[in-house]
């Protein structure tokens, strides 16, 4: 069976499958393959990979769905956009670890949106005020 034939057949987004979609777009095709994105646009996780390791850049069409998970989220502003993603931040600040991540590797600053939610979470707010509130 063909590649594109397995993935026209497959209805669940699998660990096994979504890895052997992105590796096959990624190490054989060496760029976009539409079946591939139909597969992968269904997970933020999958969705990220596929946008950071094939595409090179924003998936504009799979955004939507990255934007729904606070780590997939961070992880895109961070390796694709390269910057602030403002649509996903209010997903980003429900997280506060990763709101932590977010605000040291993204914004290189304060998270204002954020800080409510880290201040309930000890360890995380104990590392963002060393970091970002310092007298």
């Amino acid at each position: 069976m063909k590649f594109a034939e397995f993935l026209n057949e497959t209805t669940d987004l699998d660990y096994d499958t979504a890895k052997k979609a992105l590796a096959h777009a990624r190490d054989i095709v060496k760029g976009r393959v539409p079946e591939v994105e139909e597969l992968l646009i269904r997970d933020p996780h999958w969705a990220f990979h596929y946008a950071k390791n094939v595409i090179k850049g924003r998936w504009s069409e799979a955004e939507d769905v990255i934007a729904t998970s606070a780590g997939p989220a961070c992880n895109y502003a961070q390796y694709v956009i390269k910057g602030r993603w403002s649509e996903a931040e209010k997903v980003i600040a429900a997280s506060p670890g990763i709101a932590l991540n977010y605000a040291k590797d993204v914004i290189k600053g304060r998270f204002e949106a954020a800080e409510e939610g880290m201040s309930k979470a000890p360890a995380v707010w104990r590392e963002y005020k060393k970091l970002f509130m310092k007298k």
